[in-house]
C-alpha cells in the first residue's frame, strides 16, 4: 500500500485478505496492542487508500478468522475508481489455494482491464 501511494510506476493494485486497520483486529483487540504497533507510524490501509490512483481489486474470504469480511467492504469503499472486488468462501490468503484455476482467471482478467484502461 505504501508503495502505491508513494512510486508512480506500479499500473495496478491487488490486495488479498488485508486488514483495512491493525487495530480493529481481533487479535489486536485481544492482545490490546496499539493500533500501529506492526508498523508505527505507518497509516491503515483504510486511510492510505483514497491516496491510490491505480486500478484496485480487493479479494477475501468470509472464512478469514484473521481478518474479518467487513475489512474488505472498508478498502473497497475508500477505494477510488476503478476497483473491485471478490468475495468468496475461502479463510485468511486462501483463495488462491481454495479456488486455483477461478483466482488465476480473476487476477488476469483484472490485470488487463487496468492495464488496457492505462494504454499499457
Amino acid at each position: 500500500m505504501n508503495t502505491a501511494v508513494q512510486d508512480g510506476r506500479l499500473d495496478a493494485l491487488i490486495l488479498d485478505s488485508l486488514f483495512a486497520d491493525w487495530g480493529d483486529t481481533d487479535y489486536a483487540q485481544d492482545y490490546r496492542l496499539s493500533p500501529d504497533w506492526l508498523v508505527p507510524g505507518v497509516p491503515s490501509p483504510e486511510d492510505l487508500m483514497p491516496s491510490i490512483d491505480v486500478p484496485v481489486f480487493i479479494i477475501h474470504g468470509t472464512a478469514d478468522i484473521l481478518t474479518h469480511e467487513d475489512h474488505a467492504h472498508r478498502l473497497y469503499a475508500a477505494a477510488n475508481e476503478p476497483k473491485e472486488i471478490w468475495i468468496n468462501d475461502s479463510g485468511h490468503a486462501w483463495s488462491a489455494w481454495t479456488y486455483p484455476d477461478l483466482y488465476q482467471e480473476k487476477v488476469l482478467d483484472f490485470l488487463d482491464r487496468a492495464l488496457s484502461d492505462q494504454g499499457e
